[in-house]
């Protein structure tokens, strides 16, 4: 049987822990392109961390520091492609947060983004979560569709609110307008037929639109 251009490249795929040290740099460079993907430009990200990004490895610092498997670069033949950050929601933190998840744009399309959700799902059960969510920038279509493909459902703002509004604190992290995540627009398994959607979206709050699944 032939296989198809996603399982091709599913070859030789690993996962190491992100080092904030050892990866500044790539770090940096990934949490500028997902902002590019969001928003536009780098703007914002360089107003939430300072200066060249040099806070974002901090705050990366800080997740995996929860669980080392919370911050992961995917490698393919030993190149780094993409990453992903995860956590507890800020607001409730029996809810597990896929704050970012990032696939560098010319290795976009083969299946890897694809394979990063399912990482986020495996890394957030296995920390005892049984639901996750996340949330994207509205001008965002590309990372929009591709979660829809991956069975996040939308959630609207008052049922985020509601879910979110539990009395403990996670530890009054700081991003880009709350959990951020996987609004890089990553990779897809759709292969652009936005037709298969029904176009409904999760209704706004704050400028983002809220999605959650079950783990």
């Amino acid at each position: 049987m032939t296989e198809t251009a996603p399982q091709l490249f599913r070859r030789n795929i690993a996962f190491r822990p992100a080092s904030p040290d050892a990866d500044r740099r790539t770090l940096i460079a990934f949490g500028a392109g997902l902002y590019i993907a969001s928003t536009g430009s780098t703007a914002a990200f360089y107003r939430d961390y300072g200066p060249y990004g040099v806070r974002f490895p901090v705050w990366i610092a800080r997740c995996a520091d929860r669980d080392p498997g919370f911050a992961a670069i995917m490698t393919h033949e030993n190149q780094d492609i993409g990453f992903v950050v995860l956590g507890a929601d800020a607001k409730n933190p029996a809810i597990g947060c896929v704050h970012h998840l990032y696939v560098r744009e010319d290795r976009r399309g083969y299946g890897f983004g694809g394979v990063l959700d399912d990482y986020a799902r495996d890394a957030l059960r296995a920390a005892g979560y049984d639901e996750a969510m996340l949330n994207v920038t509205p001008i965002n279509a590309r990372a929009i569709r591709f979660y829809e493909a991956q069975g996040w459902r939308p959630v609207s703002s008052q049922d985020a609110w509601r879910r979110r509004s539990s009395p403990a604190a996670f530890d009054g992290q700081t991003l880009f307008s709350g959990n951020e995540a996987g609004f890089s627009g990553d990779d897809a398994r759709f292969s652009g037929d936005s037709d298969r959607f029904s176009g409904d979206r999760a209704p706004r709050k704050g400028g983002l639109l809220y999605y959650s699944v079950t783990l």
